[in-house]
């Protein structure tokens, strides 16, 4: 059981009824399938129930099992196969709707496949009154949650009134020093994959928040204001918000963590653009973390767009040299030369070619793109050309 009153108890009521009638284990869950009602034993309950009760979590493993039989996009009641190696038994899952959205599961114990055509119809009938009690609940936490939730976004937004008022509102609740996380939950197409990353967003970054500092979810988005502290320490508390956001959501879970530059409450809005910054680099780092002070150069290169017009110089010239019979070498050599300055001894030593050789590529290399290495603008072009398409995110 939970906390939470009114609609919880009217819920419970719903579930003790229903296990009496069907003489099995009833539970329902929230759309992370964590317990939030559960019904007496009825000698049929396995570990993973056992564990939810006693947890108030079945474990990433049953998480990612149940979810990956599609469970949030189901329409009627169905079954989740059993998982021996999770201590998981079959169970008879019905989806907690209203207009469309996903509120979460019932489920019953069905070890021996023998619902029957009537309790199947007693579970449906039981999973859309509590969908109904739970849709008040939902927007009942909603309409508390908004006026915070306001403040933050006009806390970011680019109205200094509204800025300065936000400030005044939030109080006590902003740090004095803080910086701003982005969490982007990316892939969210489907309408129930956003519903399931709000709901782990306002469960993982929202609590996260709880004495310091504050936070606001936009669908797949979220953000937090927490306080300042030192770039490893960010890192490694970036890295950790990322991890909780994937196990919620499973292991194929795209998502990306931006960490801003430390400021005053004031000027949080400032922070908030470095972060979005940083969130676009952390879509294209295999961890998955970002943070505005390690960007460095990337931070002006990813303000630029992730596409160069294809009439443009450094566009022109490298497509030409992609064409070319040798292009990949000669491209792995340009990308030396600038990376070391045009450096001839330094980039000879770093491809472990005769510089002789280094040379004649540099020659070949001008003569496609119609560059001239000499020239510092020339290579400032494609330079700026190559780590733009390196920073190109995944198609």
């Amino acid at each position: 059981m939970t906390g939470w009153s009114g609609a919880a108890d009217e819920v419970q009521v719903l579930v003790d009824e229903l296990a009496e009638e069907l003489g099995r284990s009833v539970v329902v869950n929230d759309p992370l399938v964590r317990p939030l009602c559960t019904s007496r034993h009825f000698g049929d309950a396995d570990p993973v129930r056992i564990r939810a009760i006693l947890q108030r979590d079945p474990g990433d493993e049953v998480r990612a099992h149940v979810l990956g039989h599609g469970v949030a996009r189901w329409t009627a009641p169905a079954t989740v196969p059993g998982a021996p190696a999770l201590g998981l038994l079959p169970r008879l899952c019905a989806p907690l709707r209203v207009r469309g959205e996903y509120l979460g599961t019932l489920m019953v114990i069905d070890a021996d496949g023998s619902v029957t055509d009537r309790e199947r119809a007693l579970v449906a009938d039981a999973a859309g009154a509590v969908a109904a009690l739970l849709a008040a609940r939902a927007a009942s936490a909603a309409a508390g949650r908004a006026g915070r939730e306001r403040a933050v976004r006009a806390l970011l937004g680019a109205d200094p009134d509204a800025r300065d008022a936000a400030v005044a509102e939030l109080g006590t609740v902003l740090p004095a020093r803080c910086v701003v996380v982005a969490v982007e939950v990316a892939g969210h197409g489907d309408p129930t994959d956003a519903a399931l990353a709000e709901v782990a967003l306002g469960e993982v970054v929202l609590r996260g928040t709880a004495g310091r500092g504050t936070g606001a979810v936009d669908g797949p988005r979220a953000v937090r204001v927490r306080p300042a502290a030192d770039p490893d320490r960010l890192t490694a508390d970036a890295a950790a918000l990322r991890d909780a956001v994937c196990r919620a959501l499973g292991p194929a879970a795209r998502v990306a963590v931006g960490v801003g530059g430390a400021v005053d409450a004031g000027a949080a809005w400032q922070s908030a653009r470095q972060a979005e910054v940083a969130v676009r680099a952390a879509r294209r780092d295999p961890a998955g973390v970002a943070v505005w002070e390690g960007l460095r150069e990337l931070a002006t290169l990813l303000c630029l767009p992730d596409d160069l017009p294809p009439d443009a110089p450094a566009a022109r010239a490298l497509r030409a040299l992609a064409a070319h019979d040798s292009g990949d070498r000669l491209r792995e050599t340009l990308a030396a030369y600038l990376d070391h300055a045009g450096s001839a001894p330094r980039t000879a030593k770093a491809l472990m070619l005769h510089r002789t050789s280094l040379y004649h590529r540099l020659r070949r290399i001008e003569e496609i793109t119609g560059m001239d290495l000499s020239d510092g603008r020339d290579r400032l072009v494609l330079h700026l050309g190559l780590r733009l398409e390196a920073l190109r995110p995944e198609r």
